[in-house]
């Protein structure tokens, strides 16, 4: 299905774009060219990637560039005042000049969080750069810092807009121009995140917790059909929002600790969220567990199985549906995830009922048993075709999943070392942990249960040295 289907009306094309970030190509480098030290470009992930690409290609100047993220939309319509802001800069901004390129300004919110955090990190100005500029949507005053500019490339009506790097739920970034998304492919997100939104204003404080995870109301009703009380757990806490952000990350956490629900509700919601977009059931799997047994895989399948019936047939129920059908139909509607053992899941590559292109996910259950268990090549045979579409489609939506035990039991004698200096450190227990995997690394982690193990340590030293130091 073609995504410019999905759009109402153009508002600016490939060639309007080009001709306008030349310009501000110009201006930036006309008003930089005197300045030292050079500027830095920081660019505001994701949405500014290609503007900002497209950018520096044309500034002549010896700039530094780096990134950082920042949410304000979620997978909403409606910028929520409150950005979630994750800043990672490697660049030393000291007594810098730096050019802040977003997609879009709308709010203000976000943006000032970021100038602020820049001036705290001694910016001696600070400017910004955006592709467009909402004005009639200013909540906030924008501050720039010092002899800081204001460029902007047009003034954009009040109207929801995807393409040239902006998305919604993660889709439309690589349309080249920029349009206005149709209502019908957003309406539903905003309805479930206005439920969601009312069940926890209207939630006890003490329930809140479980809520104020981005799970969709749904999702949790499911959870709650299955175990009765969904209190989520460590490894649910940091697992849930880093899957649902579209992160490859490694999980480690003991047996019982819930880890298995970490992956498997993200992965619902996202699937049932790519299927009310395109209004389609999946004929294909869209995401791969591998599981290190076939009573694993089995049950697994069978909670995730449960959890996508029962928040589609919830979801058809509040919609009107038929009430004496629904039941039978939503049974019967596959869900997007193959769960099952190495060996099982290679028979349905081997025999083409799984397409390389249609998988987005890939997860590893116990990830440091299944090379125990012989695994190691059937695993390296389901990789193959997957690695072959990811470097021929360049696709930076592939995400990795590994799910690890703890990390004592992962690394032995070494790991049981590791984590005692750092809880003696933290003066207390680490029940889970996340860390996060390049896109480029994730296969390599995935075929060799050494580089992921050097993975992990690092990560665990590298705690412990921060604990040490604070």
């Amino acid at each position: 299905m073609s995504l410019d289907s999905h759009i109402e009306r153009v508002l600016w094309t490939p060639d309007q774009i080009s001709h306008r970030v030349a310009q501000l190509a110009a201006h930036i480098t006309h008003d930089f060219q005197p300045v030292s030290p050079p500027p830095v470009v920081v660019g505001v992930a994701t949405g500014a990637f290609l503007f900002l690409a497209d950018l520096v290609r044309q500034i002549p100047l010896p700039v530094s560039v780096d990134f950082v993220r920042a949410e304000s939309y979620g997978s909403g319509t409606q910028s929520n005042k409150a950005p979630s802001v994750s800043i990672n800069l490697k660049v030393d901004v000291q007594d810098k000049h730096v050019i802040l390129v977003e997609d879009i300004v709308d709010t203000g919110c976000t943006l000032s969080c970021l100038i602020a955090h820049l001036k705290s990190k001694g910016a001696s100005s600070v400017s910004v750069c955006t592709l467009l500029d909402k004005p009639v949507r200013r909540k906030v005053e924008v501050e720039l810092v010092g002899e800081g500019k204001f460029y902007c490339g047009f003034q954009c009506p009040d109207y929801f807009v995807v393409g040239y790097g902006m998305d919604f739920a993660e889709l439309y970034r690589n349309l080249p121009f920029v349009g206005v998304l149709k209502p019908e492919y957003y309406k539903v997100f905003d309805r479930f995140i206005a439920e969601e939104y009312n069940e926890i204003s209207r939630a006890p404080e003490d329930k809140r917790q479980r809520q104020i995870l981005p799970i969709t109301n749904e999702v949790i009703k499911a959870v709650e059909g299955l175990l009765g009380v969904f209190v989520p757990s460590e490894i649910q806490c940091v697992g849930i929002p880093a899957v649902l952000d579209g992160k490859s990350i490694v999980l480690s956490s003991g047996s019982g600790s819930g880890r298995t629900l970490a992956y498997l509700l993200p992965l619902v919601q996202m699937l049932r969220r790519e299927e009310a977009l395109f209004s389609m059931k999946p004929k294909h799997p869209r995401a791969i567990v591998l599981c290190t047994t076939e009573e694993s895989a089995d049950e697994g399948f069978r909670v995730a199985k449960f959890i996508s019936h029962y928040a589609r047939l919830k979801s058809s129920m509040e919609n009107g549906g038929d009430s004496s059908k629904a039941p039978e139909d939503v049974s019967n509607a596959p869900i997007g995830i193959l769960v099952g053992t190495p060996r099982e899941v290679l028979q349905y590559v081997e025999d083409g009922s799984i397409l390389c292109n249609d998988v987005k996910y890939l997860v590893l259950d116990e990830a440091d048993t299944l090379f125990e268990h012989g695994f190691g090549p059937e695993i390296s045979k389901i990789l193959s075709p997957l690695k072959d579409c990811a470097s021929k489609s360049s696709n930076q939506e592939f995400q990795t999943i590994l799910v690890t035990s703890t990390i004592s039991e992962m690394l032995g004698k070494q790991g049981s070392s590791l984590m005692e200096r750092l809880e003696h450190d933290v003066a207390g227990k680490v029940t889970a942990m996340l860390i996060e995997m390049e896109q480029e690394e994730t296969f390599d982690l995935i075929e060799s249960p050494n580089a992921l193990k050097k993975k992990v340590a690092e990560a665990v030293n590298s705690l412990d040295l921060d604990a040490s130091g604070s």
